[in-house]
C-alpha cells in the first residue's frame, strides 16, 4: 500500500490573491462589459519562497485585519491589510517548512493559525502545527506513517481544515505517512476514532461539511491508493474521495473503517473538494479533480462529482490535468451555483452544476497555471473569477462568459503558484492578495467601498472557500434537495454509536 511521497500538487494547498495592471494588458478587455480595475497598494518580501500556499485573512492580537502566508523555510508572515506592514510578533517559525495554506479559527487574542508542515523530500519531518495570536507555537502533533511503526514519514504537506467534529473545534488534514489525525484546536489531543488509516499517501486537503442539514459536519476528502489488501481491506491502483464520520472508526474493529461511503476512480485524487448545494435543484454535491500519478489512468484530467451517497452524478474532460482545487460560485447570480476550475494547461472552465456540461472556456496563454481559481461578488450579482498563471500573474474573468477583463501582472511574467485571496479591507474596498516567490502584492479594486465582508452567497473568495479552508459553501443558494435519506445522530463525543452513520 505505501510507496515514497510523490510531489504536491498546487491545487491541494494554494491560495493567492488579485491584482491588476489595466485593461491594455488582455485585448480581450476592449469588448468587455464590465468596468473593472483596481490598484497596486503596497507589495512586502517574505522571509522564504511562498510555493504553493497564499495568504489568509486573519485578525490577530494586534487587533489589526492582516493576511497570513506561510512559506518554506518555515516562517508564518502577517501583514497588515492595510499598508502591507508587518505585525511585530511576526514571522513566527513553524520550523519545518510550509507548502499549505495556512487555516485561521477565531479573531483577536484568542485567534489561531493551523498549518500543514513538511515536505516531500523530508517526509520524516513536520506534521500539525498550531500558532497562537501572538506569534508563539501553541502546539505541535505528528501522524504516525503506518500502524505500530512510528518511524516512517510523519510530514503533512496538504492544507487542514478546521471545524466542528467531536468538539467545538477540531482540526483535520490528510498525511504522507498514511495515517490520519484529527485533533482538537485548543491542545492538539488526537481525537477518539483515530489515527484512521488512509491506506496511502494523501496531498488533499479535506472539506468539513454538513452534507445531511442535520447540523453534523463529516469529513470529505481525496485520496490515493495502490493495489494491496491493508486490514482486510482490497485496495486498487487509483484514488478514493471519501465521505468519513467525524469519529472515524470508533466503534468498529479496525483503523480503516467509519466511511459513510467512498467512490473510487483510477487516478490519484490530489485536488481539494469543494461540497454544495450545486447539483440539480440544490442537492448537496462534492466535485474534485484528480492527479496524475498512474500513466494512461481513464480519470486523468477529469473533474468528476459525486452526490452524498458517493454515486458519480457527472464527469467532465479538461485539457490538461485536472489536479487544480475547483471552486463553487454562482457565476451568472442566478441562484444555481456553478463548477469553476482550471487545467494545468492554463484553460479556465465554467461547468453547470447539475450536470457537469461547459457553459464556456478561456484559454489563457501564459504559460499554464498550477494555482486554483476564486471568485468575488460584483456590484451586479454576477461574479469575477479571479486566474493565477505561471508568467501572466492573475488574471481577471467576467464569470457570465468568461470574458477577460484585466489581467494583474505586475512587473511582468508574474508566476502565481497559489490562489488569489479576495478581503474586505479596512477602507471598506475589496482587497485581493497574491504570492509570487518571496513578493506579496496586494490591490485594491477601483469603484469599491462599503465592503463589510466577501462571504457573500455564490462566492469562492479564497482556497476553500473560508478562513477555516472548510471547503463548504454552507447552506446553498436554493434548498437543499436531499439524495437520500440520512439518519440523524446524537452529538459526536467519547463513546461512539456504532449505529449512527456520523
Amino acid at each position: 500500500m505505501s510507496r515514497p511521497a510523490r510531489r504536491l500538487l498546487s491545487g491541494v494547498i494554494a491560495a493567492a490573491v488579485l491584482t491588476c495592471v489595466g485593461l491594455a494588458a488582455a485585448p480581450e478587455a476592449a469588448s468587455a462589459d464590465t468596468g473593472f480595475s483596481a490598484t497596486l497598494k503596497w507589495q512586502k518580501t517574505t522571509p522564504g519562497t511562498v510555493w504553493y500556499g497564499g495568504p489568509i485573512p486573519a485578525t490577530l492580537s494586534d487587533g489589526v485585519p492582516s493576511v497570513v502566508i506561510a512559506d518554506t523555510s518555515g516562517y508564518v508572515s502577517a501583514l497588515h491589510l492595510s499598508d502591507g506592514t508587518s505585525f511585530s510578533h511576526f514571522p513566527a517559525s513553524t520550523g519545518v517548512g510550509v507548502y499549505s495554506t495556512p487555516a485561521v479559527l477565531g479573531s483577536g487574542s484568542t485567534a489561531r493559525i493551523f498549518l500543514g508542515a513538511g515536505v516531500s523530500l523530508k517526509p520524516s519531518a513536520g506534521g500539525f502545527v498550531a500558532v497562537n495570536a501572538n506569534g508563539t507555537v501553541a502546539w505541535r502533533t505528528s501522524p504516525r506513517s503506518l500502524l505500530r511503526n512510528p518511524s516512517h514519514p510523519v510530514g503533512v504537506m496538504a492544507s487542514l481544515a478546521v471545524g466542528r467534529l467531536q468538539t467545538s473545534a477540531d482540526v483535520i488534514g490528510g498525511a504522507m505517512g498514511q495515517m490520519q489525525i484529527e485533533v482538537r484546536a485548543s491542545t492538539g489531543q488526537t481525537n477518539y476514532g483515530f489515527p484512521w488509516l488512509e491506506a496511502d499517501t494523501n496531498f488533499s486537503s479535506p472539506a468539513i461539511a454538513d452534507i445531511s442539514g442535520t447540523g453534523h459536519n463529516v469529513i470529505v476528502e481525496g485520496g490515493d491508493s495502490t493495489a494491496g489488501i491493508g486490514l482486510h481491506e482490497v485496495y486498487t491502483n487509483g484514488g478514493h474521495i471519501r465521505i468519513l464520520r467525524p469519529n472515524g472508526w470508533a466503534g468498529h474493529p479496525d483503523a480503516n473503517e467509519g466511511l459513510i461511503c467512498q467512490a473510487n476512480t483510477n487516478q490519484v485524487v490530489q485536488s481539494a473538494p469543494a461540497v454544495g448545494g450545486f447539483l440539480s435543484r440544490g442537492a448537496i454535491g462534492i466535485v474534485t479533480g484528480t492527479g496524475s500519478f498512474f500513466h494512461g489512468a481513464s480519470d486523468t484530467n477529469k473533474i468528476i462529482a459525486i452526490d452524498t451517497a458517493c454515486h458519480r452524478v457527472w464527469t467532465a474532460t479538461l485539457d490538461g490535468l485536472s489536479w487544480p482545487s475547483p471552486a463553487l460560485a454562482d457565476l451568472n447570480g442566478n441562484g444555481q451555483l456553478d463548477v469553476v476550475t482550471m487545467s494545468e494547461n492554463g484553460t479556465v472552465y465554467a461547468l453547470n452544476g447539475p450536470n457537469g456540461h461547459v457553459l464556456w472556456s478561456k484559454h489563457l496563454n501564459a504559460g499554464g497555471s498550477t494555482g486554483n481559481v476564486t471568485t468575488f461578488t460584483s456590484p451586479e450579482g454576477f461574479q469575477y473569477v479571479l486566474a493565477p498563471t505561471n508568467s501572466g500573474g492573475v488574471y481577471v474573468l467576467d464569470g457570465r462568459n468568461g470574458n477577460v477583463v484585466g489581467q494583474l501582472n505586475p512587473g511582468g511574467n508574474t508566476n502565481v503558484r497559489g490562489s488569489a485571496t479576495v478581503t474586505a479591507d479596512p477602507s471598506g474596498a475589496i482587497g485581493i492578495t497574491f504570492v509570487s516567490h518571496k513578493q506579496v502584492f496586494h490591490y485594491t479594486v477601483d469603484g469599491t467601498s462599503g465592503v463589510s465582508s466577501v462571504q457573500t452567497p455564490g462566492a469562492w473568495p479564497m482556497f476553500h472557500h473560508d478562513p477555516q479552508l472548510t471547503g463548504f459553501t454552507g447552506f446553498p443558494v436554493r434548498p437543499i434537495i436531499q439524495t437520500k435519506p440520512v439518519k440523524p445522530c446524537a452529538e459526536p463525543g467519547p463513546v461512539a454509536n456504532p449505529n449512527c452513520l456520523f
